[in-house]
């Protein structure tokens, strides 16, 4: 008997191109192809993986019909883990329960379901996480950063072998590529600006090992 996964899997070798999921997130429907929805479900799959989970795991999955909770099914089955689906129409009790009872670690929701799952997160004891489908947009926590930036590179002039692996420390005179961001942060429109005047820098160093983000903020306090 053949699982969902290899069940997609042969599809989408099938219909690579074809459109899988169909969704209207504003004004007309948008299509997925098969081949983007698997792309999408890896990636999810990988996050997951990242945050630990593993091989019979379970996690809940609450929304309503939409293009996530396809792929954030899918992405539970390819990490082994176990999909625990709750019905949209669940109180916050019955949620409760079926979270408790599965012994859930994680659970997946849509905004309009989490107003539910909020009222009684804290007597889930097993829950870990709360993966949302839909980001929360506050006004008020919008920022705007203004600045600017420069491409450039980073020479390492002194080798310092006794204090980090990395290769560009290991040789004088090594080069990589690097960028450099300074700026500010404003409020929301109407803000003031006495209150505060957050000013950062962000270097990203593309070394072989991989890129090193630095990042530095200075925020008065008085």
């Amino acid at each position: 008997m053949k699982s969902i996964i290899q069940f997609f899997e042969e599809s989408v070798e099938q219909f690579n191109s074809n459109v899988y999921l169909w969704e209207k997130p504003n004004e007309k429907y948008e299509g997925t192809t098969y081949g983007e929805t698997r792309k999408q479900v890896y990636e999810f799959a990988a996050g997951l993986i990242t945050l630990g989970i593993k091989k019979g795991d379970r996690l809940s999955l609450i929304s309503e019909g939409r293009n996530s909770w396809v792929i954030g099914e899918l992405g539970i089955l390819y990490t082994g883990a176990m999909n625990v689906p709750l019905s949209a129409k669940l109180n916050p009790d019955e949620i409760k329960f079926r979270l408790n009872h599965s012994e859930s670690r994680m659970i997946l929701t849509s905004s309009v379901q989490y107003k539910k799952v909020k009222e009684i997160i804290n007597e889930c004891r097993t829950i870990e996480k709360i993966i949302h489908f839909d980001h929360e947009r506050i006004p008020e926590r919008i920022v705007h950063a203004r600045g600017s930036g420069a491409h450039s590179y980073f020479e390492c002039t002194a080798p310092i072998p006794e204090l980090s692996r990395a290769s560009l420390f290991a040789t004088k005179g090594a080069r990589i590529p690097a960028f450099v961001r300074f700026s500010t942060v404003a409020g929301s429109k109407g803000s003031k600006d006495t209150p505060r005047d957050v000013r950062g820098f962000a270097v990203k160093l593309y070394m072989d090992e991989g890129n090193w983000d630095l990042v530095g903020n200075n925020m008065p306090v008085c």
